[in-house]
């Protein structure tokens, strides 16, 4: 009997803890209507972005979101005063084609070390391949997007975790 009473408080404490509703975090989310892929921004990132009225980029670290702004060091912006995001490091989610971009290349020189290394010498078709992933991969670098275009289908939305 006295165990219980003397854990009773601790018990009291533990389910009063327990029903403690806590911060939800909030992230920004970029996402186009009809496709798969987003790209998202939690606080304490750093983002790269246009404002519609200038012609200026910025780059600020985040601190936080409000219902439609984002906070951060010295000022808030409303999610409608921006133009564009700046997404060059920040793959999609769940799909990075820099990752793929490197590789192709490495894989590349590395096919064509290793057939050098076997056959003592260029065969016909190391060139076409070699070339082939290199080519594969300076065009997945150069033709990913860099920029993420507000408007349209293109939207910005602050949703909590």
């Amino acid at each position: 009997m006295r165990t219980f009473i003397a854990c009773h408080p601790l018990v009291i404490l533990l389910i009063c803890l327990s029903t403690i509703v806590t911060a939800q975090s909030r992230y920004l989310l970029l996402s186009k209507l009809g496709k798969n892929r987003k790209i998202v921004f939690q606080a304490g990132e750093e983002v790269r972005f246009k404002l519609k009225e200038d012609e200026d980029w910025h780059k600020a670290l985040i601190l936080g979101f409000g219902e439609a702004h984002i906070r951060f060091r010295y000022y808030e912006i409303r999610l409608s005063e921006i133009a564009a995001i700046d997404i060059r490091h920040k793959p999609p989610l769940g799909v990075n084609l820099d990752q793929y971009g490197m590789m192709l290349p490495i894989a590349g020189a590395g096919y064509f070390i290793i057939d050098v290394l076997s056959y003592g010498n260029v065969t016909p078709g190391t060139l076409e391949t070699t070339g082939g992933f290199i080519v594969g991969g300076v065009l997945l670098r150069i033709l990913r997007r860099k920029l993420f275009k507000v408007g349209n289908r293109n939207k910005i939305t602050i949703l909590e975790q």
